[in-house]
């Protein structure tokens, strides 16, 4: 049986995910449901319970005024 959940409501998710060494989840989405039509922000939210619920961590950069933050890498440093 497969279960379905809505992580994080109201977001345009194509999300960059990152699994940290002590099992966190990190996922890097637009902040917004717009895919690059208005400008957005880039936001950081994390799992630590295999992706059921979510927690917002950070927003990593904010959007320069009439620009979109698109594109985003993110990825775990070898130090980390």
């Amino acid at each position: 049986m497969i279960e379905r959940y809505i992580a994080i409501d109201h977001i345009c998710a194509c999300p960059n995910l990152t699994l940290l060494r002590e099992g966190t989840i990190l996922a890097v989405v637009d902040n917004q449901h717009c895919n690059a039509e208005w400008e957005v922000d880039i936001e950081c939210w994390g799992s630590k319970d295999g992706g059921i619920s979510w927690q917002l961590h950070v927003t990593p950069g904010m959007h320069e005024p009439g620009a979109n933050r698109m594109n985003v890498a993110a990825r775990l440093a070898n130090n980390e």
